[in-house]
């Protein structure tokens, strides 16, 4: 009884003669197949759905100095013996670095506490361009993974350089040597080769794109498939208005 109203049931939906109820076994094939299509259809929707939700966005707090001091949940520090220190703390507090100075905590001895400070606290270090990435490139070559990023603007241009006392017979030839390395691109060449590990981490972050809502595009792969279904079944509902012109109608036997 309950196999021959759910098969009456599905017939509405298809449009299907009433008259010829089928029996228990094709009643059976035809909701498990009407099944396992919604299935399908939930399991796509669910999946498109789960895939905009659980997007693997990575939200910083800040990309530049300027926001840094625009945010209270992260502190700036510095390898102690810099000269971010002095600099910082002789400007005006309503500058920049001035700002930052505010900003500070406690200073670090060397490169790798400081790397622990920012991993274990809410600090960010403050240092030159170059030794940011070598930093980078140390920790991913050491754990494999980039667990540090640095932020897409800087606070100041830094340089590097040699240093020798003043009027020392060197100096001369020091310039041009260091002239004909930077123009024979060597030195590029030597600090990408030894900083190639940190290439992973410094790529353009693609995932930082900020949060949408839902767009009529985000379910094209949905509307696709119902626009299928409802086509097949218009095809099907035309090939059997051809085809059964001619046939002889059915009688209902309980008449």
């Amino acid at each position: 009884m309950w196999t021959r109203g759910f098969t009456w049931t599905l017939k509405i939906f298809l449009s299907q003669d009433l008259a010829d109820t089928p029996g228990k076994g094709s009643g059976r094939m035809l909701g498990a197949f009407w099944l396992f299509i919604s299935f399908m259809i939930a399991s796509i929707y669910r999946c498109n759905l789960q895939a905009i939700l659980v997007n693997e966005k990575i939200k910083v707090p800040f990309t530049s100095a300027e926001e840094f001091t625009h945010q209270d949940e992260y502190k700036i520090t510095w390898i102690n013996g810099t000269i971010y220190g002095d600099t910082f703390k002789l400007d005006e507090p309503n500058c920049l670095r001035g700002r930052l100075w505010s900003m500070r905590d406690s200073f670090q001895p060397n490169a790798e506490e400081a790397v622990q400070a920012v991993l274990d606290k809410k600090v960010s270090i403050l240092a030159p361009d170059m030794m940011l990435i070598g930093l980078l490139a140390a920790d991913f070559s050491k754990f494999g993974d980039c667990r540090l990023a640095v932020t897409s603007t800087g606070l100041m241009p830094s340089y590097m350089t040699y240093a020798y006392p003043k009027n020392s017979p060197l100096q001369d030839a020091m310039d041009q040597m260091m002239l004909r390395v930077v123009q024979s691109g060597i030195a590029p060449r030597l600090i990408e080769a030894g900083l190639r590990n940190a290439s992973w981490c410094t790529k353009p972050q693609t995932s930082l794109s900020d949060s949408r809502p839902f767009a009529p595009k985000d379910f094209f792969g949905i509307f696709i498939i119902y626009g299928i279904g409802v086509t097949v079944a218009f095809v099907i509902f035309v090939i059997e208005v051809k085809m059964g012109g001619g046939a002889e109608k059915r009688t209902d036997k309980n008449q």
